[in-house]
Formats: C-alpha cells, sequence, structure tokens
C-alpha cells in the first residue's frame, strides 16, 4: 500500500513521489531512499554494502554533509545502524569509522544543533571534522 506524504523521510524535503507506507521492507525503503536526491557516494557505499552489493571503492565521508547523508540514511531505515559491520566487512577502510559511529553521531549532532541555533557557529563543527579525520587516519 502506498501513501502520499509532504515530506521525504528521507531528506526532510518536500516529496514528489508517493513513497510506500513505513512498514515497507528495507529493500523498498533502500529504493526510496536512493531515488529521494539526498545522497553521495559514501552514503551510496553504505547503502550497496548493507543490501550486499558493491560498487566502487568504498567511499568514506569526508564531512559533515557526506555524513550526514549516510545518517539519514540510517536514520530512515534503523535496522542497519546495528549491522553497520557489513559495511566494514565488504569495505575494511570503514572499519575505523563503524567502530566508532555512535561518537560521530554524537559529534555529528552537537554540530547540526549549533549550526541551526548559530551559537558559537563552528567550533563543533571543527571538533566533529578533527574527530572524522582522526578515525579515518588523515591526521
Amino acid at each position: 500500500m502506498s501513501q502520499k506524504i509532504k515530506l521525504c523521510p528521507a531528506c526532510g524535503r518536500d516529496a514528489r513521489y508517493t513513497l510506500p507506507a513505513l512498514n515497507a521492507d528495507e529493500q523498498t525503503r533502500a529504493l526510496c531512499w536512493l531515488l529521494s536526491g539526498d545522497t553521495g557516494t559514501s552514503s551510496e557505499t553504505l547503502c550497496a554494502a548493507m543490501l550486499g552489493l558493491r560498487t566502487g571503492y568504498g567511499s568514506t565521508p569526508s564531512d559533515m554533509g557526506d555524513f550526514g547523508r549516510c545518517y539519514r540514511l540510517l536514520e530512515f531505515i534503523p535496522a542497519w545502524r546495528t549491522q553497520l559491520e557489513k559495511v566494514a566487512q565488504v569495505y575494511p577502510v570503514w572499519a575505523g569509522l563503524v567502530k566508532n559511529w555512535a561518537l560521530l553521531e554524537k559529534y555529528y549532532l552537537k554540530a547540526l544543533k549549533e549550526e541551526r541555533s548559530s551559537k558559537n557557529y563552528g567550533s563543533r563543527a571543527k571538533e566533529f571534522y578533527r574527530l572524522l579525520d582522526k578515525i579515518r587516519g588523515m591526521r
């Protein structure tokens, strides 16, 4: 059964399409998310691995925008959050990210909250970037 919704559950924008009801299976929800426009190479990598597929070289999130798309994918398909080790199995470059996902989410949400309030804008974002870079082995 389908329902017309006003906001896309994947990205929060106005929906242009009729999406399946929220009890749709993970594959259907993944397809809806892929068509949402709120994707990037790292979130597509995450989606592919969770579906048991392999795409590209295993792109990882490199900034808040990339991480945000991955975060919103996991919000849209919450069952995948507990299965993130699948991504590291398919793409070993994701191992550190998977191991530290909860911490990255915590820093991301703090930075996002700060960005929305414009209070001390940027300081939390810098903390997020430092953590992400450290986990990715960039610094």
